[in-house]
């Protein structure tokens, strides 16, 4: 067993999250400054409207671990020649956020829908993100949310549940568990 002192050593090798970032701010900014001023307007532009996007999407989500899973799937889905494409499979995979979905049960709104129209297949993935102070917290709210997964998949979506202890742990796997449910729907190895 390593000793407190071995550990607490290895641990300040490891640059902290505020480091990190601090040494990629500054390796993009030598990056921009070595721009001509034309490009570097465009790269402005083109930063500040992500920027932009970014707080629109995030600012949809309700909690950090809806935040989490947001940025998780937006990864794996890419925005491509005015279409979002999965992984340049031509087709087209649509991440929305808190969508209405119409059941002859009723109106449902999971946090997230993945939608997939790959050559001619056809995938509804509605992600939602258990929150320990929301999701069963009382027998009534775990009775609705089964009633409205039934419904959900009664009406063609499969329905995919994330724990907020499985997205905080790794949001990336929870994704991939989603591209990989893509696969098996739409039969396009991804």
């Amino acid at each position: 067993m390593k000793e407190d002192a071995e550990m607490d050593e290895e641990r300040n090798l490891i640059p902290s999250t505020e480091e990190f970032a601090q040494d990629s701010i500054e390796a993009q900014l030598a990056f921009l400054h070595n721009l001509t001023p034309p490009v570097l307007e465009f790269a402005v532009q083109s930063l500040m409207y992500a920027a932009d996007y970014l707080q629109k999407q995030l600012a949809r989500c309700e909690s950090p671990i809806e935040q989490l899973m947001y940025f998780a799937l937006d990864d794996m889905v890419r925005f491509d020649n005015g279409f979002l494409c999965y992984q340049n499979i031509p087709g087209q995979v649509i991440l929305q956020q808190q969508p209405t979905i119409k059941t002859p049960k009723g109106e449902f709104r999971p946090d997230f829908l993945v939608t997939a129209q790959i050559q001619d297949k056809e995938a509804r993935i509605a992600i939602e993100c258990d929150g320990h102070d929301y999701h069963e917290r009382t027998k009534e709210q775990a009775a609705y949310d089964k009633a409205r997964d039934r419904a959900l998949t009664a009406a063609g979506y499969t329905m995919l549940r994330f724990t907020g202890s499985e997205i905080w742990r790794d949001p990336t796997a929870c994704a991939e568990e989603v591209s990989h449910v893509l696969t098996e729907l739409t039969s396009v190895r991804f």
